[in-house]
């Protein structure tokens, strides 16, 4: 363990003290003011979901996505439906979601939306377009656009997360109906070389000259509209992504990891060597700091050092009413996982209705048919509450409980044992506080900044 240098103000000099003093005093400061007194909520751990939460969480819902496909005109190495993910595959059945079963669904959101569950009438919602690549299907789009925004009940929104292969061919429908974009880009042309065709050419050119057209010729829709992603691997880097994205398009990018659950056994080594960890990543960049304050709550450390504060310091209110609760009242949920549906909606081009496309499609929660919508409350309520059961044990147990961000559905549990990555015992509970507050011995004006910024719904 390394000492540290700690500046005293009393004493206006540096002082060389070793870590593990450093990290007690934090720890008798976390203490002091309350900090950790939300640990005590362990022993409410014991709340369950019930049919009446889910159709509330439904009719409040903030997003609708639509997989309008599973036909790419990519092949990309990673894909959440590739080769690497067991039970799935980058070919799939090549489906397009029937428009009617959209409007379907559609219709049975708009009843919830007139209906008393729902807390605020003429919200925003997202209706969002997911594939395979959406724009293979603009029939489906473009139709289902026009009937929403029929709707009265809600004030509609569109996205698509996209390619870009497509974008000059369908410029006109995407400003017309000012589709908000997210478009997948590693970096430069080798950071990129994952995403290739499906005859294995690179599709990097074709790209930058799609986004290009529309950057030159349409900049005001490129500046308020387009977003860019970037995935994480072995042939690019926080650095790199960020850099080429920013320096190019004067627009930054969120970075996504791959996803580590569901990995085909038979390939592990290869997942392995192609996955990259974002948070050590983003450490070793050259431009560390300048990532960091240009990422903010997308950058890991301060997104879990955000989430600390808003658990932990007990000086956070939502809403005026907060003020006249008890903040030791009341039964939680374990797990950070949402209520199902309270902030996304997945129709999978099968017509199934999942959480959302984080979660694997073999846990569908409804279905559409030509008989109409059909939620499966009973299994959802079995499924979850069943699980909370398994994980009781651990989550009283875990400093993270109150700021918790492990989604149930994608943990590996069966008979003998259950695998949680987030799983931090309290006996280790200084470690822990001590990594969510060190963003903040590193940039002293993080802390107002978050609490004036930052807002978790």
């Amino acid at each position: 363990m390394h000492d540290k240098y700690i500046y005293l103000k009393r004493n206006k000099y540096f002082v060389l003290e070793p870590e593990a003093k450093i990290k007690k005093r934090k720890l008798e400061y976390f203490e002091k003011y309350e900090f950790n007194k939300n640990i005590e909520f362990k022993n409410k751990i014991y709340g369950r979901i019930n049919k009446e939460m889910i159709i509330k969480a439904l009719a409040n819902t903030l997003q609708i996505t639509f997989e309008v496909t599973e036909n790419c005109n990519l092949e990309c190495k990673y894909c959440g439906y590739g080769n690497f993910y067991k039970g799935k595959t980058s070919i799939r059945n090549r489906r397009n979601l029937s428009i009617e079963y959209a409007k379907m669904f559609l219709d049975y959101m708009n009843v919830l939306w007139k209906s008393n569950f729902n807390f605020s009438y003429k919200k925003n919602v997202f209706i969002s377009f997911y594939g395979g690549e959406p724009l293979l299907n603009t029939a489906f789009i473009i139709e289902i656009i026009q009937y929403v925004n029929n709707f009265n009940t809600i004030v509609p929104k569109f996205s698509m997360t996209t390619n870009a292969l497509l974008l000059k061919k369908n410029i006109d429908i995407l400003v017309k109906n000012k589709i908000h974009l997210l478009i997948s880009l590693d970096g430069n042309k080798e950071n990129n070389s994952y995403r290739i065709h499906k005859n294995q050419k690179e599709s990097f050119n074709e790209v930058i000259e799609n986004i290009d057209f529309v950057n030159n010729n349409f900049p005001e829709y490129f500046n308020e509209f387009i977003q860019f992603n970037s995935v994480l691997h072995n042939k690019n880097s926080v650095n790199k992504a960020f850099t080429y994205i920013f320096e190019k398009y004067k627009k930054t990018t969120t970075i996504s990891e791959l996803n580590t659950t569901g990995i085909e056994p038979s390939i592990k080594e290869e997942f392995w060597n192609t996955y990259v960890n974002l948070f050590e990543n983003l450490n070793q960049s050259k431009d560390y700091k300048f990532i960091r304050e240009k990422l903010f709550l997308n950058s890991p450390d301060i997104n879990s050092t955000s989430k600390f504060l808003h658990q932990y310091t007990n000086n956070v209110y939502k809403t005026y009413l907060d003020f006249f609760k008890d903040a030791k009242a009341g039964i939680f949920l374990p797990t950070g996982t949402c209520i199902p549906f309270s902030r996304k909606v997945f129709i999978t081009a099968n017509g199934e209705i999942i959480q959302c496309e984080k979660i694997s499609n073999t846990l569908p929660f409804g279905n559409i048919t030509k008989e109409g919508v059909e939620i499966y409350f009973d299994k959802i309520i079995k499924k979850t509450n069943d699980t909370y059961d398994k994980l009781k044990k651990y989550c009283i147990n875990c400093n993270r409980a109150n700021n918790c961000n492990q989604c149930i559905f994608n943990l590996e549990i069966n008979n003998s044992k259950i695998i949680c990555n987030g799983y931090s015992p309290l006996k280790k509970s200084e470690n822990s506080f001590d990594n969510f507050i060190n963003p903040l011995l590193k940039e002293r004006k993080l802390y107002k900044k978050i609490l004036k910024k930052v807002y978790y719904e």
